[in-house]
């Protein structure tokens, strides 16, 4: 029975984990890995996981894995002198093969680009919301805030990037 619910949500998630981990990591080897992580850690913890809420406790594992991988490379690239930290931060890495690359529009890289400059918080709420199409109340749960704060947290971020895009990208907002 469990070997049998555990395929089900891994099958229903896999996708919007990896997806969400590509969006933080802008690597696909990471993605990969933190993918496998958290269903690795699902199987270990399924009998204590709420079904109502098995979304948010997969969603909010996934941003978990991922700090822990920004983390970790901040920490190596803090040992390496002379290197700009906020140029490396969200790279794509550029050794990838084309097919491994994700595949945007234009518009949607200068919109991710542009994202990527935002607050955490704010970045996350945008890709829950908007990327993962999940709903405001799953959000609260993936974040640990309460409904009010992801509502708030979503109405400032689109001004955010609004603003941002129409100084970095005018001939994207036109386009919207």
């Amino acid at each position: 029975m469990k070997q049998m619910q555990y395929k089900m949500a891994f099958r229903k998630h896999r996708d919007k984990v990896f997806g969400f981990a590509f969006y933080l990591l802008r690597n696909q080897e990471d993605a990969e890995d933190v993918t496998q992580e958290v269903f690795v850690n699902l199987w270990k913890h399924w009998k204590g996981i709420n079904r109502q809420k098995q979304e948010a406790w997969i969603m909010k594992t996934t941003r978990n894995k991922c700090i822990d991988v920004i983390r970790k490379r901040q920490s190596s690239l803090s040992r390496v002198q002379g290197i700009e930290w906020e140029s490396l931060a969200f790279s794509v890495d550029e050794t990838e093969s084309p097919h491994a690359q994700l595949e945007l529009t234009e518009t949607q890289d200068s919109v991710l680009r542009v994202l990527y400059t935002l607050p955490e918080k704010i970045q996350s709420v945008l890709l829950l919301y908007y990327f993962q199409d999940m709903k405001i109340n799953t959000i609260g749960d993936v974040l640990d805030v309460n409904l009010n704060t992801v509502k708030v947290t979503l109405h400032r971020g689109r001004k955010m990037l609004k603003e941002a895009l129409k100084n970095q990208c005018p001939d994207v907002v036109e386009g919207l």
